[in-house]
């Protein structure tokens, strides 16, 4: 983990208890998931240019998009599992493998 990522992350921790339910907890996970994966996106598009360095020492780092995107994504995979999650999930796996690109072996 990088610094950066730690912070973050030590933020999102705390204010999940705060949060009503699970459902709330997986969904304020989903979001920001998604909201760093478009930061990661125009970070790369950009060279780096789209994240300011508030540290021109020490400038935000792709690892720490993908700590960050992992870390959210790990612990929305913590959450207990519920019927509705298998339900909303299963059709997502189809579309996600549709566009996956294949890799041949």
């Amino acid at each position: 983990m990088t610094a950066r990522s730690d912070h973050f992350l030590a933020r999102v921790v705390r204010h999940l208890p705060t949060l009503a339910d699970d459902a709330a907890r997986r969904s304020f996970l989903l979001q920001q998931q998604a909201g760093w994966e478009m930061r990661y996106e125009a970070f790369i598009l950009t060279d780096g240019d789209s994240e300011p360095a508030t540290n021109p020492a020490d400038p935000p780092q792709a690892a720490d998009f993908l700590l960050v995107i992992a870390g959210l994504g790990a612990r929305r995979d913590a959450l207990p599992k519920t019927e509705r999650n298998a339900q909303v999930a299963e059709p997502l796996r189809g579309i996600i493998n549709a566009f996956s690109p294949k890799v041949s072996a």
